[in-house]
């Protein structure tokens, strides 16, 4: 395949996520399935599995993306001993995305329906795992020196944080974001800085 069929298939399967992502919010993960993902597409079913081989495999990708996202966020430089508005502006960007209506409704659908489908459970897993790397690589950028329990148990914090974000987004439809992303950056460098470990 050369550079240019590359990039164009890479563009395509880029089309065919938002697509299933907007089927996912609007119908939930079970409604939804490859014939709809295929027709609003515009294309074949069977063009449909050259890109992807079921909604597995969709929903693994839209939560790839997202990994990839704040994998970018996490590399961006930063100062040798990163300030409190350097590490206020990481979280409130974090959080702000997390609030997206769209992304909750899928998240919630995705958690949803991994309570009974192994492959989502599985599919969520391995995800989670990746996050977790994510989430301690930023910890450590961020000057983060207490034990590797401790790093757990904030990480662990962290993820129930995010992942709640997508219950009270779609519970509560009319959240002032940008507040809240304030609200939660400001507990979350106050924590670290509570227990001694990043201060500037």
């Amino acid at each position: 395949m050369s550079v240019h069929d590359y990039n164009l298939y890479e563009a395509r399967r880029e089309e065919i996520l938002n697509v299933a992502r907007e089927c996912f919010a609007e119908k939930g993960f079970n409604a939804t399935t490859m014939v709809e993902v295929a027709r609003r597409s515009g294309m074949s079913v069977g063009n449909l599995y050259n890109y992807f081989h079921g909604k597995g495999a969709i929903i693994e990708s839209l939560a790839e993306r997202e990994v990839k996202r704040i994998a970018e966020e996490v590399a961006r430089p930063m100062s040798p001993r990163p300030t409190n508005e350097e590490r206020l502006e990481r979280i409130r960007k974090i959080v702000i995305t997390s609030l997206d209506m769209k992304r909750a409704r899928v998240t919630l659908e995705i958690f949803s329906e991994a309570v009974h489908n192994e492959q989502l459970r599985q599919i969520i897993a391995r995800i989670d795992e990746k996050m977790r790397e994510l989430l301690a690589r930023m910890h450590r950028n961020y000057g983060f020196k207490g034990s590797d329990r401790d790093l757990d148990l904030f990480i662990v914090a962290d993820m129930a944080l995010i992942d709640g974000l997508s219950i009270r987004t779609v519970a509560q439809n009319r959240i002032d974001r940008l507040a809240l992303a304030e609200e939660i950056a400001q507990r979350l460098v106050g924590r670290w800085d509570s227990v001694g470990e990043m201060k500037d």
